[in-house]
C-alpha cells in the first residue's frame, strides 16, 4: 500500500540490487497543517514478508516537494536515487532541481555538493534518468529557464524564447562532469522524454525533439565515446 491516507502517486521505481528489491515513489503527502509530494523508499524484507522503510526522508518534508524519483544498483552493489525538489522559498515555490543520493548503511547521502541543474537560478528540470555506466553512475535529463517569455514570431507562430534542453553529467567518483545542451537543434529544438542506457560500457541519451511550440516530436540519440 502507500505511505499516506492520500495514495496519490505521481511516479514509481523498482529495482533489484543483490536478492533485495528496493521501490521508490512520489506520494501526496499531508502533516498537520501543510501538505506537498514526498518520496518514500521501501525494500521487502523476506524474514518479514513485507515491505520496510529504507534510509528516511529523502527531503526535509517542510522545505519543500519532491517528487519523480529514480532508482538505479549502483557500484557499490547498493540503491542510489535520482529525484525532483522544489523549495519552498517564502511564499514561492522555486524552480525543480535535480538532486542524487545513494544509500550509505542506513541513511541517504548526498553525491557532490548540490544540484545538478545546469542553470543555478532558474533552470528547471523534470523526468531525470539514472543509469549505471560501466561502472559510473550517469544521469539524463530536460531543462528549461523558467520566468521567460512567450513571443510571437512574424508568421504568427508562437514560440518560447528558451526551449527545454537535454543535459547530461557523469560522476567520476568525486564530482559530476555535466554536458550539454544536446539538442539536435540547440536554437529550435525543444526536448522530451528523455531515456540513458549503457551500450558496451557508453552512455546512450535519447529523447524527443520538436521545432517549434506544435511541431511534430522526432526521436533523437547519441553515443558518448
Amino acid at each position: 500500500g502507500s505511505a499516506t491516507d492520500f495514495g496519490h502517486l505521481n511516479k514509481f521505481s523498482l529495482i533489484s540490487c543483490g536478492d533485495t528489491l528496493y521501490c521508490a515513489w512520489g506520494e501526496y503527502w499531508s502533516e498537520k497543517s501543510s501538505t506537498s509530494w514526498q518520496i518514500f523508499v521501501k525494500k521487502w524484507d523476506e524474514e518479514k514478508n513485507s515491505w520496510v522503510g529504507l534510509g528516511g526522508d529523502i527531503c526535509d518534508p517542510k522545505a519543500g516537494f519532491a517528487s519523480r524519483p529514480e532508482l538505479v544498483a549502483g557500484p557499490d552493489g547498493q540503491p542510489w536515487i535520482t529525484y525532483l525538489e522544489r523549495r519552498i522559498e517564502g511564499t514561492q515555490h522555486g524552480p525543480d532541481r535535480v538532486f542524487v543520493k545513494r544509500l550509505d548503511k542506513d541513511r541517504w547521502v548526498s553525491v557532490g555538493s548540490g544540484s545538478l541543474n545546469a542553470y543555478d537560478k532558474d533552470g528547471n528540470a523534470w523526468s531525470p534518468r539514472l543509469a549505471l555506466v560501466g561502472n559510473d553512475i550517469c544521469i539524463a535529463w530536460p531543462e528549461y529557464r523558467i520566468g521567460r517569455p512567450i513571443i510571437q514570431k512574424a508568421d504568427g507562430e508562437y514560440v518560447l524564447y528558451d526551449r527545454p534542453q537535454v543535459f547530461f553529467a557523469r560522476w567520476d567518483g568525486k564530482t559530476w562532469h555535466r554536458e550539454g545542451p544536446l539538442n539536435a537543434d540547440l536554437d529550435e529544438g525543444s526536448a522530451s522524454y528523455v531515456s540513458l542506457a549503457d551500450c558496451q560500457g557508453k552512455p546512450v541519451v535519447a529523447w524527443a525533439e520538436a521545432l517549434g511550440m506544435y511541431g511534430p516530436r522526432m526521436l533523437y540519440a547519441r553515443v558518448r565515446k
